[in-house]
């Protein structure tokens, strides 16, 4: 964890919940969904709200609030607010039946308690609460800028629910975040029918750099996580079909180019990603406030293609 933002803790994904297909009658990306119903101004609002309007503008897909789903987070955010002291970040995945406020050891058991009945994935993310500020964005943005977690954001789940605590029996508060997401036996994934990037062009308010991410994506890579690496590029093919990036170049307004790692499944030391997933890594962090281009070149499913859009940073 690094001072003095926040950053992304355990997170356990289904199987097949954000790296392939479901068959089905129609796996387009979803536009509409009914309006959340949280209270208006609340952290669990924004918070729900930036992910939504993330991944509509990039192509990927609105998911529905489900409140089996908020439920079932919720009690994990609770469970993990009341002992956060006890270094839960990096394990918080799974709950102690001998603790108070126990709700379920793991994501499923969690949500099946709740009466979901799908298949779920759960990321938390978590951000010091030390001054007024868009608490529900600022943990969004944490997360976004990460490689597992960015990518359970961005799956291909249809419902989602969020659960946000405050632990205040820490030496610095801290506000968490439980996101869940989960589709229900027999309906399909959303499953973009083309090539999506994420960051895509005009996306803004981007968290300039990683806080940190559980577990380490770049474990024996020789890539730093913390403020040494930029926020990753996302770059996603559709299920079943091969990525490899090529080529890529993330410049700056003046025209300066960043280094960069190109990132694929092959590369990835927890085995998370799939074949369709890679990543362009500025080994860099990014400056705050600013503006970048990318450009990134390759082959998905054995067919070339070129990328080329523009993104914006968040001044902290």
């Amino acid at each position: 964890m690094a001072a003095p933002g926040g950053g992304t803790g355990a997170e356990q994904p289904a199987p097949g919940s954000g790296t392939g297909t479901n068959a089905g009658a129609d796996t387009a990306p979803v536009t509409e969904v009914p309006t959340p119903t949280y209270t208006a101004g609340s952290i669990v609002a924004a918070a729900f709200d930036t992910v939504n309007s993330e991944r509509s503008r990039c192509g990927f897909g609105k998911v529905a609030q489900n409140a089996q789903l908020d439920a079932a987070a919720g009690g994990h955010a609770a469970y993990l607010g009341a002992r956060w002291n006890e270094a839960l970040f990096d394990t918080g995945a799974v709950q102690d039946a001998s603790r108070s406020g126990f709700t379920g050891v793991n994501p499923a058991d969690r949500a099946a308690r709740a009466g979901y009945t799908g298949n779920v994935s759960e990321y938390l993310g978590y951000h010091y609460y030390s001054r007024p500020k868009d608490y529900g964005n600022a943990l969004v943005r944490t997360m976004f800028a990460s490689v597992y977690h960015q990518i359970g954001l961005l799956d291909g789940n249809r419902d989602a629910g969020a659960g946000v605590e405050l632990a205040q029996n820490t030496p610095l508060p801290m506000t968490i975040l439980t996101w869940m997401t989960g589709t229900q036996p027999g309906v399909p994934l959303q499953e973009p029918a083309t090539l999506v990037t994420y960051p895509c062009e005009g996306s803004t308010g981007l968290q300039p750099y990683m806080y940190g991410e559980s577990p380490d994506p770049f474990a024996g890579l020789g890539l730093a996580q913390d403020t040494h690496v930029g926020h990753p590029i996302y770059v996603r093919a559709p299920g079943g079909q091969v990525l490899q990036l090529t080529r890529a170049r993330v410049l700056s307004a003046a025209g300066a180019e960043l280094p960069v790692a190109l990132y694929h499944a092959s590369d990835d030391p927890n085995r998370r990603l799939g074949v369709h997933q890679a990543f362009v890594v500025p080994r860099v962090k990014l400056a705050e406030g600013a503006s970048y281009t990318v450009e990134v070149e390759g082959t998905a499913g054995g067919v070339a293609f070129s990328r080329r859009f523009s993104f914006s940073t968040l001044v902290f």
